[in-house]
């Protein structure tokens, strides 16, 4: 590619002396970092770029421009990066001369090529200190060893030298990479690579092209672009994205940012970065690619046209296409600005027909791609019917209806919109929404209760409307909102409980309504609160014998004595070793007796609010006199004297446990007697 340079005409009066400037030989090393390595912000993408744009020039440069160049990426199997073309390759004296000299290129003199730098064949430095080259030129084929030494300046050996047909030239760059770049390579390689024409022979799937897309000469149009504004330039094989923010918006087609594509720039018509990651955004850079984009604006349009006017279409669909032209605003003709138009008017005879949408009746026609006229015969409520925004429901009396429709369209130059009848679509009644009626429940001043195994709101589910005279035996509560004033939910489960185990019968609750407007309160009711009625019942269970059984339940909890609940055999055995009357069958008699007390006196305890601690009970006296009386069993646990279930515990141990009780005993001698527990009245 010829470079791409400004003409200058330089003047200078008075110099006493002058010098070119130049670049130090002992900075070399220095400049040539810079230029293999300083260039690139991506490495992988410079190695790909350069590399395979010098493959795609070999080729055309011999004729071979329809010849695919060949790539590898680095796989699982192989770390090694191969690209190779089939060009004229290099001799071994161009290899020493052109390839390692910084700024030497071939290539400066054409414009059918995309190289000129003179520092691309060095890329392979920006990625690794060193890769392999092979040349197959004039039936030798050498491989050469790039690497970078001490100096930092590189060099280039020759390794091996050997024959191969005449026929079978180019130039192959192989590299070791890294095999966490793989990925990186791969995803770099689609996104390059798909530009290419031809496209590389390599292994891995390069994206398809656009699905809807225009292809012309100055570049294509992507129809379905999801991203507006994003256009690539495509010079020889090499694209750039193009910076539309650096451009004059003015200058450009209205239509350039809402469209996205690909422009083709002819070899040296724009410059570029050294690095050829971009473009310069020079003024004769800016000029040229506003003149493409005119250039690919015209030929688009015009493209569109002969398409329009080569095509057997109907009036509705010439309407569409203008409609999308319209869109994508491009510049249209005079001519055809009039069937661009977002909506037509639609004119009948008067009382021929109506048209609805969403109801409402219309005039005018949107343009759309899914309108439809949808001819009603059937009379059904439109309500039962899916339709679409863009639907119209065409309403008449006239038995020729849709003659009259096909009559209008035509005049409006609608031909070709779809029609339809409603019967063809499925039709589903209407939701009606029933007529909200009064409850019952409101209505009425008195209720009974009516609980059911779950508290929860409604409140009203709780509560049956009845009608009666009050007596005074009734018991009642005050409820507001169909919820009481007490705590009566909450209790009578409880309350419930009790009369079922004592054999009793819950009395009807009664519930009074109180609103604001009517509000009632209890002095003025005919009955018993519910409050007063429970403790009054609660009292009536609490007979001496129950609260005697009661005071019982201490010893179901008579301290830390690791008792574990006896089963009936250990029971038996203790008992039949030690004596009934001995203190310690005592207390594991009276917690077992304890813990069978029935549940119902533990429910009668906790509704009259009875504690059933230890604290200062008969329980309490008893344990301590275990305690002192036998202290090192008691430091254990009472169940060591017949427990045998524990790890390291056996037979033999209790036997020895029992001994130790019986020898306190036989020390402070027993007495006294041992009452037993009653059962449950």
């Amino acid at each position: 590619m010829k470079p791409h340079s400004e003409g200058r005409a330089l003047a200078v009066h008075g110099a006493a002396a002058s010098v070119s400037f130049g670049i130090s030989t002992q900075d070399a090393a220095h400049i040539m970092g810079i230029l293999r390595s300083g260039l690139y912000s991506d490495r992988i993408l410079a190695v790909l770029r350069e590399y395979g744009a010098n493959a795609w020039d070999a080729h055309r440069s011999v004729g071979k421009a329809d010849v695919p160049i060949q790539i590898v990426l680095p796989t699982y199997d192989s770390e090694l990066l191969t690209i190779r073309d089939y060009g004229p390759g290099l001799s071994h004296e161009d290899m020493f001369r052109v390839f390692t000299q910084y700024g030497r290129s071939t290539k400066r003199d054409s414009d059918d090529v995309v190289g000129q730098l003179g520092i691309g064949s060095k890329s392979g430095f920006a990625y690794a200190d060193t890769f392999t080259v092979i040349s197959r030129h004039a039936g030798a084929q050498r491989t050469y060893v790039a690497a970078l030494d001490a100096t930092e300046t590189g060099t280039l050996s020759l390794l091996h030298e050997q024959e191969c047909p005449l026929d079978d030239t180019g130039l192959e760059i192989q590299i070791a990479t890294l095999p966490r770049d793989r990925a990186a390579f791969h995803n770099t390689a689609r996104e390059l690579f798909r530009y290419f024409t031809p496209r590389p022979n390599i292994n891995t799937t390069l994206p398809p092209a656009p699905s809807e897309q225009t292809v012309l000469t100055h570049g294509a149009i992507y129809e379905s672009s999801h991203q507006p504004g994003a256009w690539v330039a495509l010079m020889g094989c090499v694209p750039y994205k193009v910076d539309l923010d650096q451009l004059d918006l003015k200058l450009l087609p209205k239509c350039i940012p809402n469209l996205g594509g690909m422009l083709n720039l002819d070899i040296g018509s724009v410059a570029m970065a050294a690095s050829r990651e971009g473009l310069r955004y020079t003024q004769a850079t800016k000029a040229a690619l506003v003149d493409k984009f005119t250039a690919l604006v015209d030929e688009y349009v015009a493209h569109a046209f002969a398409t329009l006017e080569a095509a057997a279409l109907t009036a509705w669909e010439r309407r569409l296409r203008m409609r999308v032209l319209h869109q994508m605003e491009l510049p249209l003709p005079e001519a055809y600005k009039a069937l661009a138009i977002e909506s037509v008017a639609l004119h009948c005879a008067p009382g021929a027909f109506t048209v609805l949408r969403n109801g409402n009746a219309v005039t005018y026609i949107d343009v759309e791609e899914r309108t439809r006229f949808l001819i009603d015969d059937t009379g059904c409520a439109l309500a039962g019917y899916s339709l679409r925004y863009s639907d119209y429901v065409v309403r008449s009396a006239h038995p020729n209806v849709e003659q009259l429709l096909t009559a209008a369209l035509n005049a409006a130059s609608l031909t070709g919109v779809a029609i339809e009848r409603l019967s063809a679509l499925p039709w589903t009644a209407p939701y009606v929404k029933p007529k909200r009626t009064s409850n019952p429940k409101h209505r009425a001043r008195m209720f009974a209760f009516a609980p059911s195994h779950r508290y929860k709101a409604p409140w009203s589910n709780y509560w049956a409307p009845i009608v009666r005279t009050p007596t005074p035996e009734d018991v009642f509560v005050i409820i507001e909102g169909f919820k009481p004033t007490c705590a009566m939910l909450a209790q009578y489960r409880t309350d419930k409980d009790l009369a079922d185990a004592f054999g009793q019968s819950m009395p009807t609750i009664y519930g009074y309504k109180s609103t604001e407007a009517k509000p009632v309160v209890s002095t003025t009711c005919v009955g018993v609160p519910y409050a007063t009625w429970r403790k009054t019942f609660i009292a009536s269970l609490m007979t001496p014998e129950r609260l005697a059984l009661i005071a019982e339940a201490a010893w179901l909890d008579p301290g830390d004595l690791n008792i574990s609940w006896p089963g009936s055999e250990d029971r038996a055995w203790l008992t039949t070793t030690l004596g009934a009357q001995h203190p310690i069958v005592d207390v594991v008699q009276r917690q077992h007796m304890s813990k069978a007390l029935d549940q119902k006196l533990v429910l009668l305890a906790e509704a009259g609010n009875i504690s059933l601690g230890s604290e200062n009970s008969a329980a309490t006296a008893a344990i301590e006199a275990l305690r002192q009386r036998y202290p090192l069993l008691m430091r254990l646990g009472l169940r060591a004297v017949w427990y045998r279930s524990w790890p390291d515990y056996s037979d033999q141990h209790r036997l020895e446990w029992l001994t130790y009780v019986q020898l306190i005993d036989a020390r402070d001698g027993l007495a006294g007697q041992v009452t037993p527990l009653k059962a449950v009245p």
